[in-house]
C-alpha cells in the first residue's frame, strides 16, 4: 500500500542478540520511511519470536495482528488473526 514501510525477515547474528541492535535499527527504518513519506510501518513478527517481539515493542511498535505460520506437506501457509483479549 503506498505510504506503508513493511519491515519482514529481519535477522540479528547470534553475536549481537544481546544488544539493542534490532530495536534501534527498526526505529531508525521506520524514521527514514517517515523521512520518504510513509506514514505507517509494518513489522512481521512469528508468534513464536519473543525477543523480536520484544524489539519491536522497544522501538515503538504497538502489536495489531497475530501472526501464524504453519506447514503442511512441505506448503508454508501464512495467516494473521485478531489479537486475543
Amino acid at each position: 500500500e503506498p505510504g506503508m514501510i513493511i519491515l519482514e525477515g529481519a535477522y540479528t547474528p547470534p553475536r549481537f542478540r544481546r544488544l539493542p541492535v534490532m530495536p534501534a535499527a527498526m526505529a531508525r527504518i521506520a524514521e527514514e520511511g517517515r523521512h520518504l513519506g510513509a506514514h505507517s510501518a509494518f513489522v512481521s513478527i512469528g508468534e513464536g519470536n519473543a525477543s523480536m517481539i520484544k524489539a519491536a515493542r522497544w522501538a515503538g511498535f504497538i502489536p495489531w495482528r497475530l501472526k501464524r505460520v504453519r506447514y503442511r506437506l512441505f506448503r508454508r501457509s501464512v495467516s494473521y488473526s485478531e489479537l486475543p483479549a
